[in-house]
């Protein structure tokens, strides 16, 4: 059996398949690719982003959607929220839960 390391980085296979199949999340996780300035945290870059205008209303709706479908799949591995965002996080349940906060605050932007 080949041992598989905690960090197995996506295949570019399951890459294509994530940016084709979700295709809101993966870019709503692309905004927190870049931001490198120190002392700027996850939620900063949420914050910016739920005040900006390009989180439109459509958009935050789909990604909200897409990512709770996401970590309801199996098919596709978590690592690719590190991947994609560019963000470490230890395990599957620590990446889940910055996940479903980030969508818990942008569902409440929906109802206000």
């Amino acid at each position: 059996a080949k041992k598989v390391t905690l960090y197995s980085p996506p295949t570019s296979t399951e890459h294509q398949q994530f940016m084709a199949r979700y295709e809101s999340f993966s870019a709503f996780l692309l905004e927190f690719l870049d931001v490198y300035d120190d002392g700027v945290t996850l939620q900063n870059i949420l914050d910016i982003w739920l005040n900006s205008d390009r989180s439109q209303y459509d958009w935050r709706r789909d990604i909200i959607k897409e990512a709770r479908s996401f970590m309801q799949q199996i098919e596709l591995p978590w690592t690719l929220i590190v991947d994609t965002s560019n963000r470490y996080f230890e395990t599957k349940e620590a990446a889940y839960a910055w996940l479903t906060d980030a969508l818990d605050q942008i569902e409440a932007t929906l109802r206000s």
